[in-house]
C-alpha cells in the first residue's frame, strides 16, 4: 500500500514487482486518513448539513515557470499523465467522490492558459453529484502567488469548508448541545463563534 506513484514508469515498476512477488498492490488517496477530512465526512454521513446543495472546490495553486522547464517530465501527457487536474487536483476530485458520492454528468473545459507545457495548466468543471448536489471545480498552476485547497460544502442546514486539510468554518442553522464546544477545540481558530447570528459580520481567515 502507498500513496500514488510519482510517474508511469514507477507504476510501472511497483506492478512488476508486486507481480514478481505474488501479492497486490494498493494505491490510497492518503487525503482520506487526515483527522479533519474524516470528522468532515462523519458530519455529513451524521447528516448536519441536511440537503447537500451546493459544492465549491478550487485548488489555485502556482508553480513557476522553470518548475516545468528544468524537469523532463513535468507537464507532459506521456510521463506526467496530464496537468493540473491528475497532478495537483487530483485529491480534491477524490474527496468529492469520497465525501459526497459519484459524479453522474459532467461538464467541463481546460486551457494550457501561462506554461509552456503539453497538459492543462487551468480547468473547470461543473459536476452533477448523484446525490443531487451541484459541484463547481476548478484547478490551475498558475494562480499567482497561489492559494491553499479550499472546499465549500453548503447543504440546507448549513455550510462548512475546508481550507488545505483543515476545517476552518462551521455555520450550522441547528447547533447540537457540545457541538461547538467539539469544532472550536478540535479544528476551527478562536475568531470563529457559534451559533452566528444569521447575516452578522464574521471574522475570515
Amino acid at each position: 500500500m502507498r500513496r500514488e506513484p510519482d510517474s508511469q514508469s514507477c507504476a510501472d515498476e511497483l506492478i512488476a514487482a508486486t507481480d514478481r512477488a505474488g501479492v497486490k498492490l494498493g494505491v490510497m488517496f492518503q487525503d482520506r486518513v487526515k483527522p479533519g477530512i474524516r470528522q468532515l465526512k462523519e458530519w455529513i454521513s451524521q447528516g448536519r448539513l441536511g440537503k447537500l446543495l451546493l459544492v465549491d472546490a478550487r485548488v489555485k495553486w502556482y508553480r513557476p515557470p522553470e518548475c516545468y522547464a528544468n524537469s523532463r517530465w513535468r507537464g507532459t501527457l506521456t510521463l506526467d499523465g496530464g496537468g493540473a487536474v491528475i497532478n495537483q487536483a487530483i485529491h480534491t476530485l477524490d474527496l468529492i467522490l469520497w465525501l459526497l458520492g459519484d459524479v453522474v454528468r459532467v461538464q467541463a473545459c481546460k486551457a494550457t492558459a501561462v506554461h509552456a507545457i503539453e497538459a492543462e495548466d487551468t480547468a473547470a468543471a461543473l459536476l452533477q453529484l448523484a446525490g443531487g448536489a451541484l459541484c463547481v471545480f476548478q484547478a490551475t498552476t498558475a494562480a499567482y502567488p497561489g492559494y491553499a485547497r479550499r472546499v465549500e460544502i453548503t447543504g440546507s442546514e448549513g455550510t462548512i469548508i475546508l481550507e488545505h486539510d483543515r476545517v476552518v468554518s462551521v455555520d450550522l442553522r441547528r447547533v447540537p448541545d457540545g457541538f461547538a464546544h467539539e469544532v472550536e477545540a478540535r479544528f476551527v481558530g478562536r475568531s470563529e463563534r457559534f451559533p452566528r447570528t444569521p447575516g452578522a459580520p464574521r471574522e475570515f481567515y
